[in-house]
């Protein structure tokens, strides 16, 4: 049963936490996934951002939680067949977890400030709604003290299930659809 549970964690892990947005690829047009130069910040200019831009700032804000969720992924997969998580790799969970839901805070604060065309309010809106579920599992995951405290982070974030949203604001975009690596688009 707890190597069940140890499997069924990392698995999880590896299904659920892909991706938000960026698959490293740029929009249409654009060279990066950087804000274009002068415009660091939602705050510098009171005007609606154009179709460019706005993709080029989602991925910018989408980046830093990515390879977050890549570190998760690795450590992840790494307990992948034992029994349950060592030491170490709970506390790598519980560090990379912490750090995902400051990031995710900071990402829904950015978005919601954001310039976005009326056509992609609504969906970045619906976006941050769902990330609120998200943070509060990823603080779940960061004070977890065992594998089923882990199992039971992870079951919030497949019942949180932002990555049907995240897929939205994607299309909304013109950007294209994350390819699928081992389960739902996040």
């Amino acid at each position: 049963m707890r190597r069940a549970a140890a499997l069924l964690a990392a698995t999880a892990f590896a299904l659920v936490l892909t991706a938000c947005g960026s698959d490293g690829t740029t929009s249409p047009g654009t060279s990066s996934s950087a804000p274009p130069q002068g415009a660091a910040g939602a705050e510098n200019s009171s005007k609606t951002w154009d179709d460019e831009e706005s993709r080029d700032r989602y991925l910018a804000f989408v980046e830093p939680g990515n390879a977050k969720l890549s570190q998760l992924k690795a450590v992840a997969a790494e307990a992948a067949g034992q029994t349950v998580f060592t030491a170490e790799q709970l506390a790598a969970i519980n560090a990379v977890c912490s750090d995902l839901a400051t990031i995710n805070d900071e990402r829904s604060e950015k978005l919601t400030k954001g310039k976005w065309p009326d056509g992609v309010r609504p969906a970045i809106d619906d976006l941050v709604i769902s990330r609120r579920s998200d943070s509060l599992a990823y603080r779940k995951c960061a004070t977890a003290k065992d594998t089923a405290e882990i199992t039971a982070a992870v079951d919030d974030l497949v019942r949180a299930n932002s990555s049907a949203r995240s897929a939205v604001v994607r299309e909304a975009l013109g950007l294209p659809e994350i390819p699928e690596v081992a389960g739902p688009t996040q």
